[in-house]
């Protein structure tokens, strides 16, 4: 049942209260980006522009479809960073409250999400805990950033699901992934550690998961296959080693989860990508080859760097066993030695780091809670396969790099939200 007619509810979501939403997400981004102006104005600009003159549903997916590029907007200023993304997510939860509010259909799709609430609450409770011992505006705020990449996106998705509206921002998940590998792909022989102002690990992550999509996804057939060529030259591009285990971690997950027949499919799929990634490798040149694969500390500046920072993490997290020493509070590393780092590029030693035995036993449960009802729902619906299947290639990652980056997570998340709504849309047909 809604609260209002709806011509009201349109005049007040559509020309007062979102504009207004979207205008206080401009100017944050205004202000916010210090040391690029006028990126930070044009990141947000356009999705307001859209979000002006489109449906409410279509343009909080647009939004949510732009998450994969985490640009920061801050630079680290005043030790906060936010991205583009958290100022995309923020107009987005705008509209999500606002619908919630104003439309009972919306609260019936939000209920589509029990099954997850009991591990996103008790991954809440954890981090409500070790605030408690570790109060402070930084740890508040890297708190509901966390919560912003995992809960959020899946309730967003269950309330705006429609199904070619899914369908259209995985394909420009997709496309987006693509210019991205491209980007990579004709940067490999500079040197350089990004490319469109992403970084190798998330843009590779971003990459892989792009892959996943066109492997198992219901929204990509065989015309889209030829994507898998540029994906896989950017995928080995990036030089990302936590990417490539990934995306092996994930194939596993997909065919262990696929029925007979679509695993034929799946097989054929990841068969094509591994020739495809074996041409890629031998078109780098001799360096980045001889990094992919090399594993020797000893030559390796950057395993050099993993080991230390690995070092000093376990350090910390001896000191500090129980509630840590708070989100968002961590700093290790020598800056003389070059190994001074906000995150140990290990989420395991982040997490007990940060919020010790507390905060780990939250983020195992939410992980196991989530990948347990993707289980339960493989033969449900096709979003759960490759939902679990983004889920475990980005936890994976995430023990060799940074797992808290804005568009990681969230794809995985969104794609659990389109699951459950989807599978609640078979047990009651009833339109929405």
């Amino acid at each position: 049942m809604t609260v209002l007619p709806v011509g009201l509810r349109r005049a007040a979501g559509v020309r007062f209260v979102l504009p207004l939403t979207a205008a206080a997400a401009a100017l944050s981004a205004g202000f916010l980006a210090t040391r690029s102006l006028r990126l930070g104005v044009a990141l947000v600009a356009v999705p307001v522009l859209v979000l002006l003159v489109t449906r409410l549903r279509a343009n909080t997916l647009l939004l949510v479809a732009a998450l994969p590029f985490p640009i920061s907007l801050t630079r680290g200023a005043g030790g906060f960073e936010a991205a583009a993304s958290d100022l995309l997510l923020a107009v987005a939860l705008g509209g999500l409250l606002l619908l919630l509010v104003l439309d009972g259909k919306a609260r019936e799709r939000a209920a589509a999400v029990r099954p997850i609430l009991l591990p996103v609450l008790v991954y809440a409770l954890a981090l409500i805990v070790v605030l408690a011992f570790h109060p402070g505006l930084r740890s508040g705020v890297k708190s509901v950033q966390q919560l912003e990449l995992t809960a959020l996106p899946a309730v967003l998705a269950a309330v705006v699901y429609q199904p070619k509206l899914m369908s259209w921002m995985l394909k420009a998940y997709v496309l987006a992934a693509t210019v991205l590998a491209v980007a990579f792909a004709l940067k490999v022989g500079s040197g350089a550690e990004g490319a469109l102002q992403v970084g190798k690990n998330p843009g590779g992550q971003h990459i892989a998961s792009a892959v996943l999509l066109l492997l198992a996804a219901p929204d990509f057939d065989k015309r889209w296959r030829p994507l898998l060529v540029p994906l896989s030259l950017g995928l080995l591009a990036t030089q990302s080693r936590g990417a490539l285990i990934a995306l092996a971690a994930s194939l596993i997950v997909l065919l262990v989860l696929k029925g007979q027949g679509s695993r034929v499919r799946l097989l054929l799929g990841a068969a094509a990508v591994i020739g495809l990634l074996t041409v890629a490798y031998q078109a780098l040149p001799a360096t980045a080859q001889k990094r992919i694969l090399n594993t020797n500390q000893q030559t390796d500046y950057a395993l050099r760097i993993r080991q230390a920072y690995r070092d000093d993490a376990n350090a910390l997290i001896a000191d500090h066993p129980y509630v840590g020493i708070g989100v968002g509070n961590y700093l290790a590393g020598k800056p003389a030695e070059g190994t001074q780092t906000t995150d140990p590029h290990n989420v395991g030693l982040l997490v007990l780091a940060e919020g010790g035995i507390v905060l780990a036993a939250g983020f195992v449960i939410l992980q196991l809670g989530s990948a347990a009802v993707l289980v339960r729902l493989r033969t449900v619906t096709p979003y759960a396969a490759v939902a679990l299947a983004v889920q475990v290639g980005t936890v994976t990652h995430g023990f060799a790099d940074t797992y808290w980056v804005r568009g990681t997570p969230d794809l995985g998340w969104f794609l659990l939200g389109a699951a459950l709504v989807t599978r609640q849309a078979r047990r009651d047909p009833t339109p929405a």
